[in-house]
């Protein structure tokens, strides 16, 4: 279950090696268990004691916790179905949550969880809780004590060709941004990547991303700057600030969208104009732009000097979280920046065409 790991240094000082697991609240486990089974994940385990499942996909893991007075049940009485936690991958858990308090950060005791009562567990944005978990708390091994809904029990699902999580976004109101970037650097020694700001008439957001040492965690920050953007439609949705979305990896995004469409996975619609944009804003790409835009998908970068990202968007799934698809091809490092730009750009242009919006 391991994808890798990074010792502890000064460069690492929490030995984090990676996401375990995002954790989602499930007022109704039947429906939102079909939802990422429509994703191409499979159900492989089942707690034992409790109302909850762990769902697979490559190497992701998710959890969906319907347990009633536990964490997740209270996080759904305030925000409804929605990501509750997210799991770090430690190399030694005592030690890390040790040092982390050390650091500023706020422990959550007494939590119910179904990883045992004695999981260390820290306080993180909007009230979710972030785990710290090595090999004795989640591992293969581990997991051999809960029920297995397969025989033999499932270590590997391909399903629709998502392999990894590639990073999960935070939305924030004004003034929380830096409040958080201080907290993934001061307790877990994560460095800002990435820095950019979205204008617009009706628009404005500020972005940063965070890069855990390990390379592995990273988490886009998104601070709305106004009433009139996504960020705020998130906050306002979902009752303050939290995890916006989830980007899963895959290795041929054409076929796994395509794959998701047929399974009915409904993705967010991409205006025409910016397809007819997009050789002059990110030339010598060599994608197929008619099965870009049948697919839906969002192109960013440099070919020739940093890479490309593939990127497309599910509609809301969990109350306002979504997913999001993401491919990189030659080492790109980036999370889309400038689609939001280009999105606006061609959204103003298909207005205007339609008679919706005049300058």
């Amino acid at each position: 279950m391991n994808e890798g790991t990074m010792p502890v240094s000064c460069q690492n000082p929490l030995g984090l090696e990676g996401f375990a697991f995002v954790e989602f609240t499930a007022p109704d486990p039947d429906s939102q268990g079909r939802q990422l089974e429509r994703l191409g994940f499979i159900e492989t385990h089942r707690h034992p004691g409790q109302s909850v499942s762990l769902y697979r996909q490559g190497d992701i893991h998710f959890i969906l916790n319907a347990e009633p007075f536990s964490h997740a049940s209270d996080f759904a009485t305030r925000h409804g179905p929605s990501a509750c936690g997210m799991g770090f991958r430690v190399s030694d858990a005592a030690r890390a949550h040790r040092l982390a308090l050390q650091h500023g950060a706020t422990p959550v005791e007494g939590v119910y969880t179904p990883f045992g009562d004695d999981l260390l567990a820290l306080e993180g944005v909007g009230g979710t809780l972030i785990y710290l978990l090595d090999d004795s708390q989640f591992s293969d091994d581990v997991l051999s004590g809960w029920v297995p809904l397969t025989q033999p029990p499932v270590r590997q699902v391909h399903g629709a060709g998502l392999t990894r999580i590639d990073h999960l976004t935070h939305d924030l109101p004004a003034g929380q941004m830096q409040v958080w970037a201080d907290f993934y650097t001061r307790v877990f020694g994560f460095e800002s990547q990435r820095y950019f700001e979205v204008d617009d008439r009706l628009m404005g957001v500020d972005s940063q991303t965070l890069i855990a040492p390990d390379g592995h965690i990273r988490i886009p920050l998104n601070e709305s700057r106004n009433a009139f953007n996504a960020t705020e439609a998130f906050l306002s949705a979902y009752g303050g600030e939290g995890i916006q979305h989830i980007a899963l990896e895959t290795r041929d995004i054409y076929a796994t969208v395509e794959g998701l469409r047929a399974r009915g996975v409904a993705f967010q619609a991409v205006p025409d104009p910016y397809y007819e944009m997009l050789d002059r804003r990110v030339p010598h790409h060599n994608e197929d732009v008619a099965r870009m835009k049948t697919d839906g998908i969002l192109i960013d970068g440099n070919a020739r000097r940093d890479g490309i990202l593939l990127q497309v968007f599910t509609e809301n799934t969990f109350g306002p979280v979504f997913f999001e698809i993401v491919q990189r091809k030659g080492g790109h490092g980036g999370f889309g920046g400038g689609n939001a730009q280009a999105l606006m750009e061609a959204a103003g242009l298909d207005q205007m065409r339609k008679g919706l919006l005049r300058v």
